[in-house]
């Protein structure tokens, strides 16, 4: 049976769905950076005031989430309906 153009996808991974290389390669990162947690003070400490402060800036993007806006038109009752 050949392929035809525009059918649904059937089997495989989900769409989305990390390969395994990629999931080893977050999960060693995630490791080093708690490994380097406990010397960030005296790295950050050894810095010139102006790079601190870009450091924490860049540090912080990447530690705390950034928050949405929320849509005011927003109909939560439908929304919730709909689970």
């Amino acid at each position: 049976m050949p392929f035809e153009k525009g059918r649904d996808k059937t089997g495989g991974r989900a769409k989305g769905t990390p390969n395994k290389t990629t999931r080893a390669v977050i999960q060693m990162l995630r490791k080093v950076y708690a490994d380097e947690l406990h010397s960030l003070p005296e790295v950050l400490e050894k810095l010139d005031p102006k790079d601190r402060v870009n450091a924490f800036i860049k540090l912080s993007q990447i530690l705390i989430p950034r928050i949405q806006p929320i849509d005011p038109d927003f109909d939560q009752t439908q929304w919730y309906l709909e689970f």
